[in-house]
């Protein structure tokens, strides 16, 4: 499994954080989960929507990634994650 962080991808048993984030202790941050057919999300455009609606209404320092960017991001995860069909999720 990879972990995107800051806009890269990492090997899930890679150390990208210190235990003192405070994303980490908090639970900051906001989550969409995906759902595939055919190696494509659905409605990927309202999923996308709904995370750039939620990382404004936190605040959250949104510097390292631009939607654009996330679009691409996500679809490299589904590419090296998963298989055709699933379900994804995507916390920020």
């Amino acid at each position: 499994m990879f972990i995107s962080f800051n806009g890269k991808l990492h090997d899930e048993n890679e150390n990208i954080f210190s235990a003192k984030n405070r994303a980490y202790n908090y639970g900051d941050g906001c989550f969409d989960s995906l759902v595939c057919l055919n190696g494509a999300p659905k409605f990927f455009n309202a999923h996308l929507k709904r995370l750039q609606t939620g990382i404004e209404t936190l605040k959250i320092n949104n510097q390292f990634i631009q939607l654009d960017v996330l679009q691409d991001l996500i679809k490299q995860l589904l590419t090296r994650c998963f298989s055709r069909n699933g379900n994804k999720r995507k916390t920020m």
